[in-house]
């Protein structure tokens, strides 16, 4: 904002400038005009003959010529001076369609979904997956139908006759389960990801506690994940990939923490969220957040801001994992 009001007073200056020009060459003219009118009715302009000017007729000649450049020259700055004028009124326009904007669009309520794809190769993830697996081998051999469920695992979808890239759902009962599949159980159960939030954004290396301050902290009230899988190209007895899918997390403004930087939609457009798993000490789930692939998707005032897209990988200046993800101008201008 700062910078629209710096633009807007060297704008205002310049077409002040041309304002002044114009209304001191009025002022030339108009003091050239009364010299000219005191010059012809108190002195001679011919010599004697009639044939030559005279001395007063030669000034007032010089005079007449002046008088018309400077008209001239008057019609022209006024032309420039409306051209600067009517710009600045755009310009004015702009600032105050935007200031109605930010009023309007004032941030009331946040939530986000955040989809997970689980590194489940990882040794980490081991234990968890040779479980399932189980599991899944249990299903495909009692053949269940489409939309039944059978060892804590629903049919999605399925070609009619193989199990190829079959798309599943796992239930409560088949989630990870403490201390049996070690981390993979506190990452898919515990691990809720947060958002920092940056009008301008920062390298990512700087966030953390030596880093900027955040413009708002999106804290959201846990809610229960989802879990959802596709099997691999040999029968589908095997898992290919896991993902895990947090959807609707109200981020309450009670814990925004706003440095009144960022307030409104308006705002968002170049701002950078940057999404990180709330440090936990030494926990083996950092190790699978790091080698995981992030999604979000915002509702800001109930009100979906932009499509659901992977977030960038980077490292913050503690050497932990973060993601970042930037909103454009589309995101805002064209909601969802």
């Amino acid at each position: 904002m700062a910078a629209a009001n710096d633009a807007a007073t060297s704008h205002k200056w310049t077409a002040h400038n041309w304002s002044l020009a114009l209304n001191i060459l009025k002022l030339i003219g108009a003091g050239l005009t009364g010299t000219a009118g005191v010059i012809a009715t108190l002195s001679e302009t011919k010599t004697p003959d009639k044939k030559h000017l005279s001395r007063a007729g030669r000034v007032l000649l010089s005079l007449g010529i002046v008088g018309f450049g400077i008209t001239l020259s008057s019609q022209i700055v006024e032309w420039v001076k409306g051209s600067y004028d009517a710009d600045e009124v755009q310009h004015q326009n702009a600032i105050t369609l935007s200031e109605i904007r930010r009023a309007v669009t004032r941030l009331e309520h946040v939530s986000y979904n955040v989809t997970i794809e689980l590194p489940v190769d990882e040794t980490d993830f081991e234990k968890y997956r040779s479980h399932l697996e189980e599991r899944i081998q249990r299903f495909i051999e009692e053949d269940v139908a489409f939309g039944d469920s059978y060892a804590g695992i629903r049919v999605i979808f399925k070609h009619k006759y193989d199990w190829e890239h079959a798309l599943i759902s796992v239930s409560s009962e088949a989630f990870p389960k403490k201390p049996q599949d070690g981390a993979a159980a506190e990452f898919v159960n515990d691990v809720v990801p947060r958002v920092a939030l940056y009008r301008r954004p920062i390298d990512p290396k700087l966030f953390g506690t030596s880093g900027p301050r955040s413009d708002l902290d999106l804290i959201p009230t846990p809610n229960l994940p989802t879990l959802t899988g596709v099997l691999d190209d040999f029968g589908g007895e095997r898992l290919q990939s896991l993902t895990v899918r947090r959807e609707g997390m109200d981020a309450p403004a009670d814990r925004w923490h706003p440095s009144g930087d960022l307030v409104s939609i308006e705002d968002l457009v170049g701002a950078e969220a940057i999404i990180y798993m709330p440090w936990r000490g030494n926990d083996p789930a950092e190790k699978l957040w790091k080698q995981s692939t992030v999604s979000v998707v915002f509702f800001f005032n109930h009100q979906r801001v932009g499509f659901a897209r992977e977030a960038t990988s980077a490292e913050d200046n503690d050497h932990m994992r973060v993601f970042t993800y930037f909103f454009t101008k589309d995101d805002i201008q064209k909601p969802h």
